[in-house]
């Protein structure tokens, strides 16, 4: 339980400094793909849709998530498009943008409540609402970790990001796996361990991606927040 509420803080610091950053530098801080299944996922294992085979630590850590998730999308439609025409050199249109991230988000809500179900009918997840949960919870950080290096790319700017985002982001999975895969042993788990050791290589070139484009921009990556 102490690494679940270890990563808790550090995944609210991540959300946090997004936001920081998203009305700082006037963008969008979460790749829209990423941010449309977390919010997603967030929602679903939250209070909202209050869960007896979920303990209650880790819904309430996803309702805290899942608001700073809201601020996050109120930043894509208040510097969205004209950020993303920006970043991907495409002019959709505001109307266009908004239709894209909206069915986007339509989607992502549906795959998750349907995929949910899903996974509970697998022998493997026992029926398990909340295994079900850390698999896709899993899964989507990857998508993730891949996104942020895909989106620094892009930009080549640090724009709506900074180390410390990557940073916390890296340790907020990194001490969840102390809970998570003691309980999920090889061979029986070994896609679950695959799936760790991908979101560590991710996250861990993410950081340095960060760390060398803030000092080609001349910034002290440390003092950036």
């Amino acid at each position: 339980m102490a690494f679940i509420a270890i990563s808790g803080v550090f995944w609210t610091i991540v959300y946090i400094l997004i936001i920081r950053r998203d009305f700082a530098d006037k963008t969008f801080g979460m790749p829209l793909a990423a941010l449309a299944i977390n919010i997603a996922w967030e929602i679903r294992f939250s209070m909202v849709f209050y869960s007896p085979d979920i303990m209650l630590l880790p819904q309430v850590i996803n309702t805290v998530w899942a608001i700073f998730d809201v601020v996050i999308v109120f930043t894509v439609f208040k510097y969205g498009a004209p950020a993303f025409s920006q970043d991907y050199k495409a002019k959709p249109g505001k109307a266009s943008f908004y239709a894209m991230f909206a069915t986007m988000l339509a989607f992502c809500f549906v795959f998750i409540f349907v995929g949910t179900d899903f996974l509970v009918t697998i022998p493997a997840f026992d029926g398990s609402v909340w295994e079900a949960a850390k698999l896709i919870a899993y899964a989507q950080n990857l998508l993730m970790s891949a996104l942020f290096i895909a989106m620094i790319w892009q930009r080549n700017s640090t724009k709506g990001q900074s180390f410390w985002i990557a940073f916390c982001k890296w340790f907020g999975t990194f001490i969840v796996m102390f809970n998570y895969l003691p309980a999920h042993p090889l061979p029986e788990f070994a896609m679950m361990w695959l799936i760790f050791a991908a979101i560590e290589v991710c996250d861990i070139w993410y950081m340095v991606l960060v760390w060398r484009k803030a000092k080609a921009e001349g910034k002290n990556p440390l003092k950036v927040i």
